[in-house]
């Protein structure tokens, strides 16, 4: 039983591994604590097949995906263990997509500062400046031209 738990759980850490480690993280070095978007990215290494083409045109759009630290992502993973082990009273009982929704959606406070940098930059109204926001919160994505 205990390796099929283990088993269950490298799965689950499989599974849920890429939406997990999509997140916004801060930047910690002796010189800075800030966030990654206001880092100075021509300070930052660049592949060696990058080429420099010019500055882009400020008219082309580009679809920009911010992502925004999950909460509680220990919970949802021992609930999906619990779901999935056959010994759990829990066995079977599935979250809905809201449930999921709520139990991982970021602080209230990181999508006010994300809000509001968007809104200076891009105007009040995200959905018309050509974003969208993911049910629970955790992804936006605009559509802006540079």
């Amino acid at each position: 039983m205990p390796e099929r738990m283990a088993w269950m759980r490298i799965l689950m850490v499989s599974a849920f591994g890429a939406v997990l480690s999509t997140v916004l993280t801060e930047v910690n070095t002796k010189d800075m604590n800030r966030l990654f978007h206001e880092t100075d990215i021509m300070g930052a290494p660049q592949s060696p097949s990058w080429e420099w083409a010019g500055p882009a045109d400020p008219n082309e759009l580009i679809e920009l995906m911010l992502a925004i630290r999950q909460s509680n992502t220990e919970a949802l993973e021992s609930l999906v263990l619990a779901v999935s082990d056959p010994d759990n009273p829990t066995y079977g009982k599935h979250l809905s997509f809201e449930a999921v929704n709520a139990l991982i959606a970021p602080a209230v406070e990181s999508l006010r500062q994300v809000r509001e940098y968007l809104s200076k930059e891009l105007g009040p109204d995200l959905h018309e400046a050509g974003c969208e926001q993911s049910p629970s919160g955790d992804f936006i994505r605009c559509v802006v031209t540079l």
